[in-house]
């Protein structure tokens, strides 16, 4: 790849065209959020960080219910776990955000997972590889500078 940015065109090209079998089978593959994998500690060290940076790993015996209840309720509408790129959010914007998918049709919502799974796969790209900043993160930054 030329750079970066042509790794993470090539990464989501191929996320949005896999068949959509495969694209469920690929979301099925992720943890719950505040879920049982993360309190038994049987998570991958960049998702329990995600989920640490959220405020997930130390959440109040009501907050968990919650998170559990709204787990439950999402696997059980849509056939896979709730998928939110969580690095840059609080647990309660997480949870809210969560509530309010729910609404969300099938076909809706498994275009919004898959949207979270590229932000995910996005963040994970910058943390392997040197100056990943996306190209619209680059020029916004350089429009706030000239305002």
């Amino acid at each position: 790849f030329a750079d970066a940015n042509a790794l993470r065109a090539a990464m989501q090209d191929q996320l949005f065209s896999m068949p959509p079998a495969r694209q469920t089978e690929l979301m099925q593959s992720y943890p719950s959020l505040a879920g049982e994998e993360l309190l038994a500690g049987n998570l991958g060290e960049n998702s329990v960080l995600d989920q640490a940076a959220a405020g997930l790993t130390f959440l109040s015996e009501e907050e968990q219910e919650a998170f559990s209840g709204v787990n439950r309720a999402y696997r059980e509408k849509f056939g896979f776990p709730l998928i939110i790129a969580v690095r840059e959010l609080s647990s309660e914007q997480v949870l809210e955000q969560a509530w309010q998918r729910l609404d969300n049709s099938p076909a809706q919502e498994h275009v919004a997972a898959l949207l979270e799974i590229a932000k995910i796969a996005n963040h994970r790209l910058e943390d392997a590889v040197e100056d990943t900043n996306p190209m619209g993160l680059s020029l916004a930054s350089a429009m706030q500078r000239v305002h």
